[in-house]
């Protein structure tokens, strides 16, 4: 999976990921010095800071079913890495509802305020080289029209003027 997201304040503990519609605690989070971590119920792990307010932040989640591996790339860098044997980061949930940004209803104030500018969902564990190279992409800029093009549409537009009057 990878997203890629800003918060506008980190306060308290903020959700990022849900992996099981509201009915568990347990998810990716970031706190308020920034760091990422995983929370399972009982255990925390966290990484290094890698949010800041305002910032967009390129995010890759892969987890290999096979070794019930988690590893979480941020912007590039190897962020967390863990064992789920209990299988909390799986979308097993009715539905297989992702919630994003958004945590239970049971506890207060881990709402965040901010933008999510895209999601993809992949079928295969990424490699850390490819978590990398997804980071590395840049977001495409808009082509500008050629000059010559709105005077293509008028010319145009002329020859049908004067081709139904002729006609």
């Amino acid at each position: 999976m990878e997203m890629k997201f800003s918060f506008d304040i980190l306060e308290n503990y903020l959700r990022i990921l849900d992996f099981k519609n509201f009915t568990a605690d347990a998810g990716f989070y970031t706190r308020e010095g920034g760091e990422l971590n995983w929370y399972d119920g009982a255990d925390l792990d966290s990484a290094a800071s890698h949010v800041t307010a305002g910032t967009p932040v390129h995010l890759v989640l892969t987890r290999d079913g096979t070794n019930d591996n988690v590893v979480l790339y941020a912007n590039g860098a190897l962020a967390l890495s863990f064992t789920d044997s209990s299988a909390l980061s799986v979308f097993s949930e009715a539905g297989g509802v992702i919630r994003l940004m958004a945590d239970d209803t049971v506890t207060d104030d881990e709402y965040a305020s901010g933008f999510l500018d895209y999601v993809r969902i992949y079928s295969d564990v990424a490699s850390a080289s490819e978590a990398l190279a997804l980071s590395q992409v840049t977001d495409v800029a808009a082509v500008p029209v050629p000059a010559s093009l709105p005077l293509l549409v008028i010319a145009l537009g002329g020859l049908g003027l004067l081709r139904r009057r002729k006609g």
